[in-house]
């Protein structure tokens, strides 16, 4: 392979989070490896179904106490407005998972999407 100069961003200049990051930059990933598998990974995979998958039930609610169901609130909006996530209207399709918060090191709450 012929040598490459790849764009570089410092890991203290703050950048706003964007999902799919990998998928992204796939056309970067053949001049750091030549495996097949991880090449085709960086692609996406796909997973073949059988049948749609159902939820026979909803799930029951989880506790929230008032400071965290606010904390929560922030975060959602924050991954909405970032383009993670997006807003999703009910529908007999849907999937309804509980949504949580765990502690960081730093003291502030990491979301966790319960699938």
């Amino acid at each position: 392979m012929l040598p490459v100069t790849i764009p570089f961003t410092s890991l203290t200049t703050p950048t706003v989070f964007q999902a799919g990051g990998v998928g992204r930059c796939a056309h970067w990933w053949p001049f750091y490896t030549s495996d097949k598998w991880v090449l085709s990974m960086v692609q996406g995979l796909a997973i073949e179904l059988h049948s749609l998958p159902t939820q026979t039930r909803v799930p029951d609610s989880a506790p929230f106490d008032k400071v965290k169901d606010t904390l929560l609130g922030e975060q959602i909006s924050l991954l909405l407005k970032q383009g993670v996530v997006e807003q999703a209207w009910p529908s007999s399709r849907a999937y309804v998972s509980h949504m949580f918060l765990r502690p960081k090191s730093d003291g502030t709450f990491r979301p966790i999407l319960n699938l």
